[in-house]
């Protein structure tokens, strides 16, 4: 029996969150459907899937609604039509709302669409992205899911998942490289240095912190070569022993399990991937309230909640995580329950069969 016809779109090549996670699916369904990823444009993710067997296209589709890229927009709608008539393709699956127009255009009256969400984004951008116009939307988090609720009947909120396997089997990466603060407390921030991500806020705890417990380092993991990292490394130039800047890694999981504790500072978050990674690994996580994250993170229970922008408040929960071990025992037990208990990959993998089969039942699709 022919299999029935997928594709993914990919907006670009790069290898953050959403790749890993239509990584994860395509990896878990490939032998289910007749799987096509195609690219708007190309990177390291585009390189990596390469070797996974699936077949990949190219299209460029830049900055829906600018006149400049009008025409190549309005071709690549064209080829996209082609190709889902050549290669008989029932559902395509948007992996950000960037691309959703050129799927919505695109795509006829018996192909059925689906519209990822990983972002925050307004009602009326929403509809300048043609989300009204899916079959189907999947938010990752009910914050994300709120901001446009009214605009789309049928919304799925699908939370990413993480392995709990490859957390368990990663080991500390960061014990060989810094020898010399091997037993110290280790508090980390992982992410691009900027605005969004609220690193000055980390440092700015970090300080406060240092005033009162010397025996607590920090580590900022992540791009941090740009004009916001540049501003961070003024902040704690009087105190660079105890401030420390790591690179993008290709495997987070080995850096986090050499952290005694995850923070993360931002000022928004539609999800918060990093904290279900950390809890998966064992390590308790202390998190602006926001978006994503409140949903994510039961304060004291599963991990700690602060208000954002709040960095006295960050740095005493910073010290009482430190020095409170049944404290921290219990959020590392708690957040790992959590983890498998809602945000597992293979959670994560059957809800979204569950939404493809629902998709192809309605239209007797087999």
């Amino acid at each position: 029996m022919k299999k029935t016809g997928i594709l993914y779109i990919q907006k670009d090549g790069i290898m953050g969150g959403s790749a890993m996670s239509l990584q994860m699916l395509i990896r878990a369904v490939k032998k289910e459907y007749d799987l096509h990823v195609l690219f708007c444009e190309k990177g390291p993710f585009y390189d990596q899937l390469k070797r996974s067997g699936v077949p990949l296209l190219f299209i460029p589709f830049r900055a829906w609604r600018k006149v400049k890229y009008f025409i190549r927009n309005i071709s690549a709608v064209f080829q996209l039509r082609k190709i889902i008539k050549e290669k008989g393709i029932s559902v395509v699956h948007s992996n950000s709302y960037e691309v959703n127009p050129l799927m919505v255009l695109a795509c006829q009256k018996r192909t059925r669409t689906i519209c990822h969400v990983r972002d925050f984004i307004t009602r009326s951008k929403a509809r300048k992205f043609f989300l009204h116009r899916a079959d189907r939307v999947i938010a990752v988090s009910r914050a994300v899911r709120d901001q446009f609720r009214d605009l789309h009947q049928d919304i799925s909120v699908i939370y990413n998942g993480v392995s709990v396997r490859s957390a368990a089997q990663a080991q500390d990466s960061l014990s060989g490289r810094f020898p010399r603060i091997k037993r110290a407390f280790k508090a980390g921030l992982i992410g691009q240095c900027e605005e969004r991500k609220r690193q000055e806020d980390f440092v700015r705890a970090g300080l406060e912190v240092l005033q009162k417990d010397a025996a607590i380092h920090f580590f900022l993991i992540g791009g941090h070569h740009t004009e916001y990292g540049d501003r961070i490394k003024q902040l704690i130039r009087h105190h660079q022993a105890h401030f420390h800047f790591i690179d993008p890694v290709k495997d987070i999981l080995p850096v986090i399990k050499g952290l005694n504790a995850v923070v993360i500072s931002s000022r928004e978050e539609a999800f918060g991937r990093t904290a279900i990674e950390a809890m998966a690994c064992g390590r308790p996580v202390i998190a602006s309230s926001v978006g994503g994250l409140a949903e994510i993170i039961s304060h004291k229970r599963t991990g700690l909640l602060y208000p954002c922008n709040d960095h006295k408040a960050l740095a005493g929960l910073i010290l009482e995580l430190k020095r409170d071990r049944k404290l921290y025992c219990k959020l590392v037990h708690n957040g790992l329950l959590h983890v498998k208990k809602n945000f597992t990959e293979e959670q994560y993998i059957r809800k979204i069969r569950e939404l493809y089969s629902r998709v192809l039942a309605k239209d007797g699709v087999s």
